[in-house]
């Protein structure tokens, strides 16, 4: 299955700036996909573990798509 383009060119971008050379795995689930939120939507108020990463290019929001918390109770998303 290929990448929507929008992921394309946002990995694109990242790795001709030599941000990153390829998307990293989510430590939980070990995906590297991303979900990618309009800049005109809403980013979901919850994560699902479906994907790796979620991103929002106009806020730079990038979230790690993992529903559990840390020992101190505090939701990986909301890191």
């Amino acid at each position: 299955m290929d990448a929507p383009v929008f992921e394309v060119e946002f990995l694109t971008q990242m790795i001709r700036g030599k941000y990153l050379t390829k998307m990293p795995e989510n430590p939980f689930n070990n995906k590297t996909t991303l979900l990618m939120i309009a800049n005109d939507g809403s980013i979901p108020a919850e994560a699902t573990g479906e994907y790796g990463w979620i991103y929002q290019p106009k806020t730079r929001t990038i979230k790690l798509d993992w529903p559990g918390t840390d020992i101190d109770g505090i939701r990986y998303y909301d890191y």
